[in-house]
């Protein structure tokens, strides 16, 4: 197998506790700081380690990553993104982290007048990981970017927009023909662009050690540490659409428990959200990362099938205002379409 860099683009997360005594995660925490293993590090604050911990002498972990000179200790005590580090300690792979700094005068645009718009942010990532890669000797970044990120928000005129238009197809391509044309000797591709959103929730489903360890709630990575939530929001179109998606192939009570207790498809005052992931209302599809009008439809159809989803009221409005047009199920849950995968790394129903 190729020697490859994977950039884990972990958009989901929630509290991940393992059943072990504070005393020895704590005790084991300082153990990874004093020796610099920031993954395990990592993975111990995920389990509930206290990154206060002291040592016998008295020194909180800071000061004995300050002391040792370990700057990437340093950052992963001083800003870790809990979303990201959780999924990534359940995984156990080696994880090589990037760090950013932004100016202090993006932070205050809309003081000085400025419309607070978006960035290609994936496209920035994917250019930072290539460089990761080059510099560490790999040859590939393998990115999570599947089909229906392709799928435009809305139509202006001639011009379709898309806010996702650096996790889309159009972008890879033209990423890969850039790398190519300047001889950069690294892969770079989506191993999910062939696949629904449907299809990556469904084999999601089957990995419950991921189900407490995953949040994709954009309010887990405000810039701001103070302001990120440790937990789902259960509002945000995001919230919506995740419940939407995993809600065919999980159990509504596993899924209450995800969005603790407060499971969106149970809050009727969602409906004019989930109206507008269904195509159904007169709104955009929703500036976010979610999915398409025919995954979201075809997602509630299933839902509102499940013995466990009988007695759903919003479920069942939601479905009954459903137009008639429909997407074959085993067209979303297959792979297809147009993808960069390399044979070396393709799943063998993508080999012809």
């Amino acid at each position: 197998m190729k020697n490859r860099l994977r950039l884990l683009a972990i958009l989901f997360c929630c509290a991940f506790t393992a059943g072990r005594a504070a005393a020895d995660i704590n005790a084991d925490f300082l153990a990874a700081v004093s020796s610099g293993d920031t993954n395990a590090a990592a993975a111990l604050l995920v389990q509930g380690a206290d990154v206060n911990s002291e040592d016998g002498g008295g020194r909180p972990a800071l000061v004995c990553a300050a002391d040792h000179g370990d700057v990437p200790m340093l950052q992963l005590l001083l800003d870790r993104y809990a979303a990201v580090e959780a999924p990534a300690g359940v995984a156990g792979l080696p994880v090589l982290r990037a760090e950013r700094q932004l100016d202090a005068r993006i932070l205050c645009s809309t003081e000085l007048g400025y419309l607070n718009g978006h960035v290609p942010v994936t496209g920035i990532i994917s250019a930072v990981a290539v460089l990761a890669a080059l510099l560490h000797g790999r040859d590939a970044v393998v990115m999570s970017n599947e089909a229906s990120a392709s799928a435009g928000n809305i139509v202006v005129g001639d011009r379709v927009v898309n806010h996702q238009w650096s996790k889309g197809v159009a972008f890879e391509s033209a990423l890969r023909a850039a790398l190519e044309r300047h001889g950069v000797p690294v892969e770079y591709f989506s191993f999910l662009r062939p696949a629904s959103e449907l299809w990556v929730a469904q084999h999601f489903a089957a990995m419950p050690q991921y189900h407490r360890a995953f949040r994709s709630c954009n309010r887990a990575f405000y810039v701001d540490p103070a302001l990120r939530l440790d937990h789902w929001c259960g509002v945000c179109d995001k919230c919506c659409f995740v419940d939407l998606v995993l809600a065919p192939f999980m159990d509504c009570s596993e899924l209450a428990a995800v969005f603790g207790g407060h499971e969106p498809l149970a809050d009727d005052a969602l409906a004019e959200r989930f109206r507008t992931l269904l195509g159904t209302s007169s709104s955009p599809k929703p500036f976010d990362c979610v999915g398409d009008v025919p995954e979201c439809r075809t997602a509630l159809r299933l839902t509102a099938a499940r013995p466990d989803r009988a007695g759903d009221a919003l479920v069942s409005r939601l479905v009954a205002e459903l137009p008639d047009d429909t997407t074959p199920t085993t067209d979303l849950l297959r792979l297809s379409g147009p993808h960069f995968i390399p044979d070396d790394y393709a799943p063998g129903d993508l080999l012809v």
